[in-house]
């Protein structure tokens, strides 16, 4: 028996590709209550390249947070039932916090953490 010559990489490369011709694959679809379909990727603002664009600073990743509802974006006062500021601590620290702070005179010192009542809460 005559040895058989063997093929080389890229028609091995080429034999093992699917002909230009066939379908593309259906979609998976997970039945999970943590799977989430986006119509139109690019649209989407949870994609990996927004994600890493709205979180280089904690100003614009508070903000993109609150405008997609995971924070909450104003927050009423329990006591008088005045509306709250946001206020920053620290600015430009590594120790900078924001809270929710009642700015009625009655009640100065009532504070809330910015995750309080949110997808964040007890993190």
């Amino acid at each position: 028996m005559p040895p058989r010559k063997r093929a080389s990489r890229s028609e091995r490369v080429r034999a093992s590709r699917a002909p230009p011709n066939t379908a593309p694959k259906e979609p998976v679809v997970y039945n999970s209550p943590y799977a989430y379909a986006v119509a139109d990727p690019a649209v989407s603002p949870f994609t990996f390249d927004n994600i890493m664009a709205v979180t280089t600073s904690e100003d614009t990743a508070v903000s993109f947070l609150m405008r997609h509802g995971l924070l909450a974006s104003s927050k009423t006062c329990e006591y008088c039932d005045y509306p709250m500021n946001l206020c920053v601590y620290k600015r430009g620290t590594e120790d900078e916090d924001r809270r929710w702070r009642c700015r009625r005179s009655g009640y100065p010192d009532k504070e809330l953490s910015l995750k309080k009542g949110s997808f964040f809460d007890g993190t």
